[in-house]
Formats: structure tokens, C-alpha cells, sequence
């Protein structure tokens, strides 16, 4: 497992681009707060049993960024709505 006690962001500033991928039965990762595509280009991954979980996660939050999230066979929590 993988613990973040800060803010964590995929894809932060403009022309940037990063990738995140949590895979496999057992693996974690535990974070407060999940960017994707904050002003760049964010991706994330959670595949074949891999678990995220989390307060809040923002996808393309500004202008220009672009988020995704794929989800297969795997599970990601969310304790918190968030509202555009």
C-alpha cells in the first residue's frame, strides 16, 4: 500500500502529461485529494483487483486539462461528492 498525506496531482501544469497505474490484488493507494488533468493531461489506471482510495478526486479541473480514469475490475472510493 501506498499512503499520501498531501494533495497528489497527474497531469498539473499546461503541456504536461503523467500517468499513474494501481495493479494487481493488494495493491493500495490511499490519498486525500487526486488531480487528474489539473491544467495538462492526467491518467489514471486502477486494473485487476488494485484499489484507490480517497476524499475527493478532481478530473480536468481547469481550462485545457483533461483527466481520465479507468476502472476495471478493481474498485476506487470517493468519501466525498465533489461539485463542479
Amino acid at each position: 500500500m501506498v499512503s499520501s498525506p498531501a494533495l497528489n496531482f497527474i497531469g498539473l501544469d499546461n503541456g504536461s502529461t503523467g500517468h499513474a497505474t494501481v495493479a494487481g490484488t493488494g495493491s493500495q493507494w490511499l490519498t486525500p485529494k487526486l488531480y487528474l488533468g489539473e491544467r495538462g493531461n492526467g491518467t489514471l489506471n486502477v486494473e485487476a483487483g488494485g484499489v484507490v482510495t480517497n476524499e475527493s478526486v478532481f478530473i480536468g479541473t481547469y481550462p485545457g486539462g483533461i483527466g481520465i480514469a479507468t476502472v476495471a475490475l478493481s474498485l476506487i472510493h470517493i468519501s466525498e461528492h465533489t461539485r463542479p
